[in-house]
């Protein structure tokens, strides 16, 4: 799994430390319904898209409705786990046609 975030990590160097780099303070405490919308705002900004954005804050928000003492830690792990399963068989195989030109 943790492999998964390294690629995202090295393919967003610059988000990782500009927008996504703000996530980091909401780890060590306790989350409030706007540290939700900025997790939100953080994943649009970070052009993750509206379907993937939408699932990993629909799971937190979820996760929040149950346990007013969700902390960051295990809102991240939320979104770690609902992004490994959207990516879970993403990495395809490329097939190239045998007698013909290809465009990749």
């Amino acid at each position: 799994m943790f492999s998964i975030f390294k690629k995202f990590k090295e393919g967003f160097k610059k988000t990782i430390g500009g927008a996504l780099g703000g996530l980091q303070n909401l780890f060590a405490k306790k989350i409030s319904a706007e540290d939700i919308d900025f997790i939100e705002e953080t994943l649009y900004g970070a052009d993750f898209g509206w379907d993937t954005t939408s699932d990993v804050v629909g799971a937190i928000r979820e996760a929040y409705k149950r346990d007013k003492e969700l902390r960051g830690k295990e809102a991240a792990q939320i979104g770690a786990r609902v992004l490994s399963q959207i990516l879970e068989g993403s990495e395809g195989e490329l097939k190239t046609a045998q007698n013909s030109p290809t465009v990749i």
